[in-house]
């Protein structure tokens, strides 16, 4: 839970390849299980960035984190 607000200063200040670490630390298996809907869409921003797709990526997280402020996550 603790990544959250690292992810949303990262991405305010357009530091992407930062956010995409700590959602990756979201997946990481000593982490809280997320409900399905928050880790999916983690996962897709974060096989975006794997894959080159950089903007696609952030978009994606920034979605991820609306769906953690209505999960009440941020």
């Amino acid at each position: 839970m603790a990544l959250w607000p690292l992810i949303s200063i990262a991405l305010h200040r357009q530091d992407n390849s930062a956010a995409i670490g700590f959602a990756r630390a979201l997946l990481a298996e000593n982490q809280d299980p997320l409900p399905e809907t928050l880790l999916n869409a983690i996962r897709k921003a974060c096989d975006e960035w794997q894959n080159g797709l950089q903007e696609n990526a952030a978009a994606d997280l920034a979605s991820a984190m609306g769906i953690a402020r209505e999960l009440s996550y941020l």
